[in-house]
């Protein structure tokens, strides 16, 4: 190569490659930097909970009958979304009568284990504190293995909590739950001073 055609292949592919390695290591960057989750704060005005979800939720109202509750039908709020093959739910649901709240609550749970292909008795109970809750035996938080109708396996985390006769249900699934943002999720919630 003469010295000419070097000088000219070194001010224009060794600039183009300088400029594209450049732009790849910028635009890495960016990938890097962006949040997969967005965390954002979500407000009930029925409940009074203060939750922090990592997408923006869709919100569901309907009429449902729990079991236990002799066929009434109650308006039950639900909250998900989903991101990186995960889905984040909170369900709220006023049973009326504080006599209701445990057995609703324990219907709600194997409803839920029912739902996931888990085994009832399939995950021990842990403790879920959740600020400006109203204690219940029956609160706290499970894990459970499962899969869905469709043979898909999932993991979902799971947790309970009452104020007064409202419930509120949290759950967090998908084929994996990395504990990070199930544990982000969880510690978020509190109930508003009434």
């Amino acid at each position: 190569m003469t010295r000419s055609a070097w000088r000219y292949y070194l001010r224009f592919y060794c600039a183009r490659n300088v400029l594209a390695l450049v732009g790849l290591i910028c635009a890495a960057g960016l990938v890097a930097c962006a949040p997969a989750l967005n965390w954002r704060e979500v407000r009930s005005s029925q409940t009074g909970v203060v939750a922090s979800f990592p997408c923006k939720p869709d919100l569901h109202v309907r009429q449902v009958s729990l079991e236990g509750l002799s066929g009434v039908r109650l308006p039950m709020t639900l909250r998900a979304c989903d991101v990186d093959g995960l889905t984040f739910a909170m369900t709220e649901v006023d049973v009326k009568d504080p006599a209701h709240v445990p057995v609703v609550m324990k219907n709600l749970l194997l409803g839920y284990a029912s739902n996931v292909g888990a085994a009832p008795g399939s995950s021990a109970r842990q403790d879920w504190a959740v600020k400006g809750m109203t204690p219940q035996p029956d609160a706290g938080r499970w894990r459970f293995g499962g899969a869905m109708p469709s043979g898909q396996s999932v993991q979902t985390e799971t947790g309970l909590v009452s104020r007064g006769t409202m419930i509120v249900q949290v759950n967090v699934s998908g084929p994996t739950v990395p504990p990070d943002a199930a544990k982000q999720f969880f510690e978020s919630f509190l109930f508003q001073a009434p």
